[in-house]
């Protein structure tokens, strides 16, 4: 009988000694902070004074850092004043990121209860490898025939995403 308690014993010990055995890794926890990323408006989208014409008409601005515009025959004619594509300054930007830039694909423009629309592009919508960007809003702003006299103005968003 004492055999078989000493016994008994060592295997119960030995069991111990097994289930005790271990081994282990090492992993690191790591993280990166990085100021985010801003966007300024410097420059609005103006498509200047415009005369109607008898028939629906266009006007365009390059999607580019453009300072004049391009109107269709049927504009009836345009007085002085300032036109330009919108301008968005991108700073604060990562160089090993990769950022999406979009704008809404069209804008109205109200003045009291008469409207225009505009479809809007812009000049980059993928930037990487930069510390800072200028991007540009252009559009093609539709001119119905006989549109009535105003102050034209509409608000439309860039986003950027990464």
């Amino acid at each position: 009988m004492k055999k078989i308690i000493v016994l008994l014993g060592l295997f119960a010990f030995s069991a111990v000694l097994a289930s005790a055995a271990q081994t282990s890794a090492n992993g690191t926890a790591r993280a990166k902070i990085i100021s985010a990323a801003t966007i300024t408006n410097v420059r609005d989208l103006n498509f200047g004074t415009i005369i109607p014409g008898t028939s629906q008409g266009t006007v365009t601005i390059a999607n580019a850092d453009a300072s004049s515009a391009t109107d269709s025959a049927e504009i009836g004619g345009r007085a002085a004043g300032t036109v330009s594509s919108a301008q968005f300054d991108l700073a604060n930007l990562d160089t090993a990121l990769h950022y999406t830039v979009a704008v809404d694909s069209n804008v109205t423009l109200t003045s009291a209860d008469n409207s225009m629309t505009a479809t809007l592009g812009l000049s980059d919508n993928d930037v990487t490898g930069v510390t800072s960007k200028s991007v540009y809003v252009g559009g093609v702003l539709t001119v119905p025939a006989g549109q009535a006299a105003g102050e034209y103005s509409g608000t439309f968003t860039v986003t950027v995403t990464y």
